[in-house]
């Protein structure tokens, strides 16, 4: 359910020495300057990437390093806060060292040698007065090089001043046999090679994490002057389908800059948010492939699953639209556009309950949250209590959606490995549907109308939506085409080449509003005494806008037109502006018999017949048959 996102650096970096402000640099120099240092041991008694030096100050101030099986652990303990790893180095003008414990304020002494031994067995013990080492260069760090006078095993010195160095070679105590000469230093593995990391005054820094204007987390980091803002190492939490772009600002960070930091998270989900002034809609589908999956749609106030399939018409679709609103860190909800409401448990959240679109007796949960499935595929899921075996006791857990025996349920899951099976799966779609044109060879062109009850665009380039304004005289409707989306609840005329059957339309967010004489209809019609519907001349076959002709509704989906106050023609061309005339003004007075209106005897106008009655049609009576 929550991922992390490290940082893979040393550990060295940020780390935080109470009161002294000051950070381990990520890597050893290899100039050793006067400063602060964390001293890291290598030798064959140390771990296999070092141990570090410390002053153990409950073994008479030695100088020990942490054993091999503990490796590179101070850094995340006491030991570091409380100055036993920091180490001050003076370097002298002849490029000598002296090394002093911060915490106890003494020196890394000379070592002692006796004569009758080529070593020399007194530990390093801090002491008040120092001793310079010389650095020799290696591999891995620098080997610390003195000489010592020997005495003898009376305790009188003797002439001689061997060359040492300082050695590891018990696995915690640095010095335990003093040192070997010169001509040895490559040969003896217990000697020890020191490597310098310094320690360097750093600033705090926080860095905001920030979904929705509001900081979800947060991290502190430690950022050096004349550095790049430092990455940071602890890891961040984040919901999935939750991404942060940027771990860190850009650029150098200099000493008396900003402290704190908002860095945006961005959202990965597969779908976009609605609010509600933006609303985005979609499809909700089960199952994680292509194929097989199945719609959930609003039936009244219920859920309902079905084959994907189109819908029956662009009304209906409504039942099949959804938008979610909310985000991955509190949760979403999923809201059904035909019920208006939201998918929530039929009753009080359980591992038993089925999801609806309203909610029973014991109320409804609605608000969910996700894990990641797939790039396109989500799993939901909520956290509840609820009461089980007969109501004696409580069980809590997280449950998740689920198909089971063909509708919606919960079902319990382990937060921590969700269940990814394909019944667990869901997906936003894309919210299209296909219309049918026809072909009109007199035309040399296919047609439709449509109106739907939201904003749509067409997809692809082969189908043009065109709105219409009635000339003065009422007898052409005048065509411009729609650049852009279609709005909700208009009317238009949708236009291809001959031979294109079918066009694809995509429920959007937006659509500018149009100027437009057409209307439209999103419920079927029955009274059309008012309207001209779209057809043909039954002679010339050109469409345009006739007076409706026998008693067939108008289906739901439409687009027609108003008719004038006084009725200036029995039909309307459409002019597409490109000298391109739906060519039925000839045909008016051919046409005015069949779609003339009819008046009965009294001189009501009626919309439908009686068999048997008389009535009158374009000046004439006729009996209805």
């Amino acid at each position: 359910m929550t991922k992390k996102l490290a940082t893979l650096v040393a550990m060295l970096a940020c780390c935080v020495f109470g009161a002294l402000a000051q950070r381990v640099a990520t890597t050893p120099v290899t100039d050793v300057k006067t400063g602060d240092y964390l001293l890291l041991v290598h030798s064959d008694k140390t771990a296999a990437d070092g141990s570090w030096a410390y002053i153990n100050t409950s073994n008479k101030n030695r100088v020990s390093t942490d054993a091999a099986s503990l490796g590179t652990t101070a850094y995340a303990g006491s030991k570091i806060e409380n100055n036993a790893y920091i180490w001050h180095v003076e370097k002298q003008s002849d490029g000598k060292i002296t090394i002093q414990s911060v915490a106890q304020k003494t020196y890394w002494p000379t070592a002692r040698g006796y004569y009758e031994k080529d070593y020399y067995p007194a530990h390093i013990t801090t002491g008040s007065s120092a001793n310079a080492f010389e650095l020799i260069a290696l591999s891995d760090g620098f080997a610390l090089k003195s000489t010592t006078a020997v005495t003898n095993i009376i305790g009188t010195k003797v002439n001689r001043t061997p060359t040492i160095y300082v050695v590891n070679n018990n696995n915690s105590q640095i010095g335990y046999h003093g040192g070997y000469d010169d001509s040895k230093i490559e040969s003896k593995s217990e000697i020890a090679r020191v490597e310098f990391y310094p320690l360097q005054a750093f600033t705090e820094l926080t860095y905001n994490y920030v979904f929705d204007g509001e900081v979800r987390t947060s991290v502190k980091v430690n950022a050096v002057d004349g550095e790049e803002y430092p990455t940071p190492t602890t890891a961040i939490s984040l919901p999935d389908f939750i991404a942060a772009p940027t771990l860190k600002p850009e650029g150098i960070y200099h000493d008396g800059a900003a402290t704190s930091y908002n860095l945006q998270l961005a959202s990965t989900l597969p779908f976009t948010l609605s609010t509600d002034a933006n609303r985005v809609y979609y499809y909700l589908a089960a199952g994680a492939g292509t194929e097989g999956r199945t719609m959930l749609y609003a039936n009244g106030k219920d859920l309902n699953l079905r084959a994907e399939a189109q819908a029956n018409n662009l009304t209906a679709m409504r039942n099949d639209l959804w938008y979610v609103t909310g985000n991955p860190y509190d949760g979403l909800q999923f809201h059904n556009v035909g019920s208006g409401t939201t998918a929530m448990s039929y009753l009080v959240l359980s591992n038993q309950t089925e999801l609806r679109l309203s909610p029973g007796a014991g109320g409804g949960h609605d608000t969910w949250k996700i894990y990641k499935i797939s790039d396109n595929a989500f799993g939901l899921y909520s956290y509840t209590k609820w009461i089980y075996n007969g109501g004696i006791s409580y069980k809590s857990g997280n449950v998740a959606w689920t198909i089971k025996d063909s509708e919606v349920k919960f079902m319990e899951i382990d937060a921590n490995a969700p269940n990814t099976s394909d019944a667990f799966a869901f997906q936003a779609i894309e919210p299209t549907y296909v219309l049918p044109l026809h072909d009109s060879e007199a035309d040399n062109a296919a047609f439709a109308t449509t109106c739907a009850p939201f904003n749509f665009a067409i997809v692809g380039d082969d189908v043009k939506a065109y709105a219409g304004k009635l000339s003065a005289d009422g007898k052409e409707l005048d065509m411009k085409e729609i650049e852009g989306n279609v709005p909700a609840n208009q009317g238009v005329i949708l236009k291809a080449a001959m031979g294109v059957s079918e066009v694809t339309v995509k429920v959007v967010n937006t659509a500018d509003a149009i100027d437009n004489d057409l209307k439209g209809t999103n419920a079927e019609m029955t009274d059309l005494s008012q309207v001209y519907v779209f057809g043909r001349d039954k002679d010339t076959r050109h469409v345009g806008f006739f007076n409706a002709a026998g008693d067939a509704a108008l289906p739901a989906n439409r687009a027609y037109l108003d008719k004038p106050a006084q009725e200036a023609a029995n039909a309307v061309a459409m002019n597409f502006g490109d000298g391109t005339v739906t060519n039925i003004n000839t045909a008016i007075s051919a046409q005015s018999t069949d779609n003339a209106p009819i008046y009965d005897l009294s001189g009501r106008r009626v919309q439908r017949t009686v068999k048997g009655s008389l009535y009158i049609k374009g000046g004439r009576k006729f009996m209805a048959q």
